[in-house]
């Protein structure tokens, strides 16, 4: 009795060994694909400070009473033009009296020239009285630079400031009359982390969005890169120039900058393409002798409609990408074509 047990146990583990065997011997049909592979992404979001290429804080020369405010905040101003006008009455009469006194002096001169080209006069009293003609001179181009600081004028072109400075003020050189802004032409000041510093380069593109309308993009475009790194943040400050195509941007604005940046290389399969086992991730390839090959793999990265992951993969290598849920080592393969 014992026996017959012993032989019978001995004939079932045979038949499951038989049917096993025959089952991995058995072709399954499947698609593949050759392996390729793609970089890992990061997404960074960053943020930056919209400045201005030329942007000024306008302080008066000297200090008086301001007669006449010449702009409102909003406007476009051009370069040269007046801003506000300061109380002059003095230096006009100053600036009179300087063109008088030099007007008195040069007859005096032309008169003794006259006189020295006769022989009556001294070459010393000559060069006393050119002397005097050039220190009136000078005290008239004085004169007028005085006269000149009590009229501010805008020292580039931009778009005006608001300003508190109104007719019958009283200012100061300390007072700041407005604020003058280039809007045409802007820039962004991101800091981008130390990690990232060698893939930079000038002309690198980066696309932009205000806080409030993330659905419209603003290029970027990157003009300068700090010198060094800063030991603090860690961060590298560069600048980029955008275009201010409606006017609505403002410098002391933040934009956020979505960059995306790629890494090492892994091989990208589809979805349908990895199973779990006990040990984890796994695939099939097809080998040379058109035999299915299982592949431990590591997830590195999920990304639109594919996976990158690592394992003892090669380009080229062809990946079974359906027909996967049953197959067995060294199974052999018949492959279809793709619809």
């Amino acid at each position: 009795m014992r026996a017959n047990l012993l032989i019978s146990f001995t004939i079932l583990l045979s038949g499951l060994a038989f049917s096993s065997n025959s089952l991995a011997q058995r072709p399954a049909t499947a698609i593949v694909q050759p392996i390729v592979f793609a970089p890992k992404t990061e997404r960074l979001e960053l943020t930056g400070t919209i400045e201005s290429s030329n942007s000024v804080e306008i302080f008066p020369a000297v200090g008086d009473v301001v007669t006449h405010v010449y702009f409102e905040a909003g406007d476009e101003v051009e370069t040269g033009s007046p801003l506000i006008q300061l109380n002059n009455r003095r230096e006009q009469v100053a600036l009179e009296l300087a063109e008088i006194n030099l007007r008195d002096t040069q007859r005096r001169l032309d008169r003794l020239q006259t006189i020295h080209s006769q022989a009556a006069a001294s070459q010393q009293e000559l060069d006393a009285a050119i002397l005097t003609r050039d220190l009136a001179a000078n005290r008239l181009a004085q004169a007028q630079v005085e006269l000149d600081e009590h009229t501010v004028i805008a020292p580039i072109t931009g778009i005006a400031g608001l300003s508190d400075v109104r007719v019958g003020d009283r200012i100061t050189p300390s007072t700041t009359i407005t604020t003058l802004d280039d809007l045409d032409h802007l820039f962004v000041l991101i800091r981008i982390p130390e990690s990232l510093t060698p893939t930079l380069s000038k002309g690198q593109t980066f696309t932009l969005s205000t806080w409030g309308d993330q659905t419209t993009s603003i290029i970027g475009t990157v003009t300068d890169l700090d010198s060094r790194v800063d030991p603090v943040t860690r961060t590298l400050k560069i600048r980029l120039a955008i275009e201010n195509v409606d006017g609505l941007l403002r410098p002391g604005m933040s934009l956020k900058a979505d960059h995306l940046t790629q890494g090492q290389s892994y091989a990208s399969i589809p979805e349908a393409a990895l199973l779990w086992g006990a040990s984890g991730a796994y695939l099939w390839t097809l080998d040379s002798e058109s035999k299915a090959q299982r592949r431990n793999v590591e997830i590195v990265q999920r990304q639109t409609g594919v996976i990158l992951v690592e394992g003892d993969l090669q380009v080229g290598e062809q990946l079974i990408v359906e027909g996967v849920q049953r197959l067995r080592s060294n199974q052999l393969i018949t492959v279809v074509e793709q619809p």
